[in-house]
């Protein structure tokens, strides 16, 4: 599940509702919202827009989801970094070993402070990709440790999908920044909502955070336009079938059309449907 494309999706479903679909949008709308269950891999995704008189979502209104339950995999766990693997900065710290911690919000992340992997200046004063290939070999390390990344009824989520470095000590009150590495080393430019789950509900294990306390989250890219971040609530704590406490978390976000794109089926054109 993607954090992201679910704010996206809902306020282009909202905005290209035609026909049956749109009157079924509107007759959900309350008090100025309408709800969209999204089926998502990890389960059902409940979206809130926020719409205009004319039935269009709000542009000046966050997209709101409410995810899948989020638990905690592991914390506290300490990643022995073999000699031919070590970054500059983590030999420089005079270290051998990495704390993380692992939670699931949608996907498995691994959680780790930037200045645990030995980058003392913090995350904007960092080269991202020095940065990504240490989060690369974290990923490498923990990702065959199926102890942590056991889910408790979905086999097929059982893997490491990506790295979250996070810094709480950037400027602001009630803000945390990170970036995401996943698949092979990509940079996600939003805080990942997925991994915004999977953070609050590692900081409510943690005694961190409370059920009902929001917290702004952003990506060293975010942070350079005033609400680009996305908003982390826990909402309510739940019990997981494997009896594992977790959390159900909303995210609140905004999303921007770049283009649009028409594809033409002219009369005539043999081709039109294919071989």
């Amino acid at each position: 599940m993607c954090g992201h494309a679910t704010i996206a999706l809902g306020r282009f479903l909202v905005d290209m509702a035609e026909g049956e679909f749109l009157a079924r949008l509107r007759s959900r709308i309350a008090d100025g919202c309408t709800k969209i269950r999204l089926h998502a891999p990890c389960g059902v995704v409940e979206v809130t827009v926020r719409v205009t008189p004319q039935g269009r979502a709000d542009v000046t209104r966050p997209v709101t989801f409410l995810s899948v339950p989020s638990f905690v995999g592991g914390t506290d766990m300490s990643v022995e970094i073999p000699a031919e693997k070590m970054w500059t900065q983590l030999k420089e710290s005079g270290r051998q070993h990495v704390k993380v911690a692992v939670a699931f919000g949608g996907a498995f992340y691994v959680i780790v402070d930037v200045r645990e992997l030995g980058f003392a200046d913090g995350l904007l004063a960092s080269s991202v990709p020095e940065l990504a290939q240490a989060a690369k070999t974290i990923k490498g390390l923990v990702g065959n440790n199926k102890e942590v990344l056991k889910h408790p009824s979905e086999r097929d989520l059982e893997y490491l999908y990506g790295v979250i470095v996070a810094d709480a000590g950037v400027p602001g009150d009630g803000v945390e920044c990170g970036l995401c590495i996943f698949a092979n080393g990509q940079i996600d430019r939003s805080p990942t909502g997925s991994g915004v789950c999977a953070r609050v509900a590692l900081a409510v294990a943690n005694g961190g955070r409370r059920v009902g306390e929001r917290r702004v989250y952003e990506s060293i890219y975010s942070m350079r336009h005033a609400g680009s971040g996305f908003a982390g609530t826990a909402v309510e704590e739940v019990r997981m079938p494997d009896g594992r406490s977790g959390v159900t978390v909303r995210v609140s976000g905004r999303a921007h059309y770049v283009a649009a794109t028409t594809f033409v089926l002219e009369t005539g054109d043999g081709w039109k449907h294919g071989l």
